[in-house]
């Protein structure tokens, strides 16, 4: 994995939780940093798994953003379909 991958990930995590709907935000966010930090040195298979477990973390937060742009917007209902 190329450095450039890492750093859109990066990105792309921080964007994320700018919108997640949740008190926990800064953490979430900090989370995110901290884990970046202490994975800065990895090579090989090790960095490529921990990007894999970043891109997974970033789909979890990518599926809440429209439940956060209906908060943002006042639609407050949801529909839960079985």
């Amino acid at each position: 994995m190329s450095n450039r991958q890492v750093l859109k990930t990066y990105k792309q995590l921080l964007r994320a939780t700018q919108q997640y709907p949740s008190s926990k935000r800064a953490q979430v966010t900090e989370a995110i940093r901290a884990e970046f930090r202490e994975n800065i040195h990895l090579e090989g298979e090790a960095r490529t798994r921990a990007l894999w477990l970043a891109e997974m973390e970033l789909k979890r937060l990518q599926a809440w953003l429209p439940t956060a742009k209906r908060m943002r917007s006042g639609h407050t209902d949801f529909d839960v379909k079985l």
